[in-house]
């Protein structure tokens, strides 16, 4: 199969345009580009050498806020006839044209430290402390708090959620002695509980005892690993907590799903 190589190239960190190519390219048939990141690209002198170790004709796509970087590459790629895209232009012309807004178009603006910002740090710190159980008597200042059995990517799906501004608890459903005290007395529509499909938790625990040259026992038996599962899920139940089966789901998705079912969207 043919690999076709995709530069980024952006004044700030690229991790916008490289998010927004990479879920483009989901649609198309998998290993079938190489993606590299050109960052913090934001003069005239850095362009000219990013240029200048270009190799054959990838596909360019870039963010820059200044017109005359972009009036360079545009007049690079022309002359070399590599294709490129602006990821800036079109969105922003839509938001001009329908809004009458005149952007600033000043790079600080980009990572501004606002108040969001500040937030999102917040909710990251809360996160972390609040990881996998600790601190339990923390848990009502929770926006969110995810329970589950081990493997079921609550780590991340807190970490990620928390990027969103979200301060979030997670607690490990820990067979049989089920959850600390503080989790059950919460009341509120904050609580959501992480389930697996059976076969996938087994292969998971399986691979997990393999890397940590532990024997097989209890932790990896399918009747044990059903039983908890099953247990966990009946406890959910009866909480009235929403049950979100991760089994196969992206981060992303789990954190959408999450806002979704708790109404946090």
């Amino acid at each position: 199969m043919k690999k076709f190589k995709i530069i980024i190239i952006s004044d700030a960190t690229g991790d916008l345009g490289e998010r927004f190519v990479r879920s483009i390219i989901t649609q198309l048939p998998k290993d079938s580009f190489d993606i590299s990141v050109k960052n913090f690209i934001n003069t005239a002198e850095k362009l000219k050498k990013t240029l200048s170790e270009i190799k054959g004709k990838p596909l360019i796509f870039y963010l820059t806020i200044f017109s005359k970087l972009k009036k360079e590459l545009v007049n690079f790629c022309s002359g070399k006839k590599i294709p490129c895209f602006d990821l800036t232009t079109s969105p922003m012309n839509f938001i001009v044209k329908s809004t009458g807004l005149k952007p600033q178009w000043a790079l600080k603006k980009i990572h501004e430290l606002n108040e969001e910002y500040l937030s999102k740090q917040k909710s990251l710190d809360f996160t972390i402390k609040h990881d996998d159980g600790q601190r339990p008597k923390g848990l009502k200042e929770a926006d969110i708090i995810i329970v589950g059995v081990s493997r079921t990517s609550k780590t991340p799906t807190s970490i990620y959620l928390a990027t969103k501004g979200y301060k979030v608890a997670n607690v490990p459903f820990v067979f049989p002695s089920i959850l600390p005290e503080e989790v059950k007395k919460i009341k509120s529509r904050k609580v959501i509980g992480f389930t697996i499909t059976p076969d996938i938790f087994e292969k998971i625990r399986k691979e997990r005892s393999k890397s940590y040259k532990s024997r097989e026992g209890n932790y990896t038996s399918a009747n044990n690993i059903l039983n908890e599962i099953h247990t966990a899920e009946r406890f959910y139940r009866r909480k009235g907590w929403p049950i979100l089966d991760v089994t196969d789901r992206a981060i992303e998705e789990n954190a959408a799903l999450v806002l979704k079912l708790l109404k946090k969207k």
